[in-house]
């Protein structure tokens, strides 16, 4: 279980510098990862995929509990929520959220896709379900109880008691929409979490397609290369992620222009995407012109829409050994569990979460403290519409100083709350 892997070939900005590509992949996340080992399958295609973060795939890095602490959060005030800054996770490695998330894998349920079908046939779960067939391979991993804390037992039982179905799988078609679920995890068969690069792009295979595929990390988009004339997109300006302003009177080193002799594919996510867009021009006007930004062309759609699973923890003072607080208050306990992932896989530290409870409010009887109906998945008129998962550690620490805590973190899987991405800088 212990991997000593040789360095990951990567390419720095000079490498790439006045090059040409058939394709170039802006951010290295799950859609770039899995985008950039598709396009290079073919002998005759080259591909760049450009990603601001590094590599950072060691043993660390892979331990499901430890790397669930990679990510980067960045808080902004929130003017409905009476100014109080809101969190947003995000990751810079290679592989972007995959690499940090709680590794919890849904397909989510047929009603929803079949939703979807009303604007576009191929949306429905008929035709995305063999996709979802094409990527998964199941490993039936034998998960050990017998060191987990004695809190999920009762939660088990109020779920029943609720009249809410247990033990099925959530990812069946066939299975209730709602109930008490056993979660599926990206791990591999050796417990590790498997992310989007190691699906997608190990080692092996970028070591293969060196000479096709070129990826190059530490680096950001500062803008596309736009055609005056046409207005298409014919490159990207690319600069390191190290390059900040010293001053307000200094400008950020040169951007390398790299060109596309295909398409340039906008990868880098909810937020950076828009943000790169509205860095070339391409966006809401007023945003533009606020921040010094010639307007290429004013979409006010560009930022817009912005929508998230928003989640509000419960907490519930437990006794510490009945939590992962245990590992950060007992050396022995740490030392006990780390041997116990390292030879078998087990132990706390394989992973957070992997039980939800997963309910539709508006088929609740308040009054009886029960569930109305419980029917399958494919019955728009039961999707749950929040998630409960159940994390063994309080997920606000500084509010409980000192407390051992258990979490029930409450999730919107349903919001209808929007947002907007917008730039305040024309530094990338």
């Amino acid at each position: 279980m212990w991997p000593f892997d040789s360095q990951y070939p990567c390419k720095r900005l000079q490498d790439i510098a006045d090059q040409a590509y058939d394709y170039i992949i802006v951010g290295g996340g799950t859609a770039g990862c899995a985008l950039a080992s598709k396009l290079s399958e073919s002998p005759e295609t080259t591909v760049l995929m450009l990603e601001k973060g590094p590599i950072k795939d060691g043993y660390q890095s892979r331990i499901p509990l430890a790397s669930v602490a990679n990510g980067i959060y960045t808080k902004r005030q929130n003017s409905s929520l009476g100014n109080r800054p809101v969190p947003i996770l995000s990751a810079e490695p290679l592989g972007g959220n995959s690499r940090i998330n709680a590794m919890i894998y849904t397909r989510g349920t047929p009603a929803y896709y079949n939703q979807w079908a009303r604007t576009h046939p191929a949306w429905s779960w008929v035709n995305v379900e063999p996709y979802f067939c094409k990527v998964e391979n199941s490993i039936n991993l034998c998960q050990s109880r017998e060191l987990e804390s004695n809190i999920y037992p009762f939660l088990r039982k109020s779920a029943s008691a609720l009249g809410l179905p247990l033990g099925h799988d959530i990812n069946r078609p066939d299975s209730p929409a709602m109930g008490y679920f056993d979660l599926h995890l990206t791990v591999d068969s050796k417990q590790y979490r498997h992310s989007a690069v190691r699906a997608y792009l190990p080692k092996e295979v970028a070591v293969r397609r060196r000479a096709r595929l070129h990826i190059c990390t530490g680096v950001v988009a500062s803008r596309l290369h736009l055609d005056a004339s046409t207005g298409l997109v014919k490159g990207v300006f690319v600069q390191s992620s190290e390059a900040k302003q010293t001053d307000s009177k200094t400008s950020p080193r040169k951007p390398t222009l790299v060109t596309a002799r295909r398409e340039v594919i906008l990868g880098a996510g909810a937020i950076g995407t828009p943000k790169i867009l509205q860095l070339s021009g391409v966006g809401p006007r007023l945003v533009l012109e606020r921040v010094g930004i010639s307007v290429v062309r004013h979409l006010p759609g560009v930022g817009s829409n912005l929508g998230d699973h928003c989640l509000f923890p419960v907490h519930v003072q437990v006794p510490v050994h009945e939590t992962l607080q245990q590992l950060q208050s007992s050396t022995l306990q740490r030392a006990k569990h780390a041997i116990l992932y390292a030879v078998a896989g087990k132990g706390w530290l394989r992973s957070a979460v992997d039980r939800a409870i997963l309910p539709c409010t508006s088929h609740f009887d308040e009054e009886k403290g029960a569930v109305l109906a419980t029917e399958a998945a494919d019955d728009g008129e039961t999707l749950p519409d929040v998630e409960i998962m159940v994390v063994p550690i309080g997920s606000l620490p500084e509010l409980y100083p000192g407390k051992s805590m258990f979490t029930l973190q409450t999730c919107l899987i349903q919001p209808e709350s929007t947002g907007t991405i917008e730039i305040t800088s024309p530094d990338p």
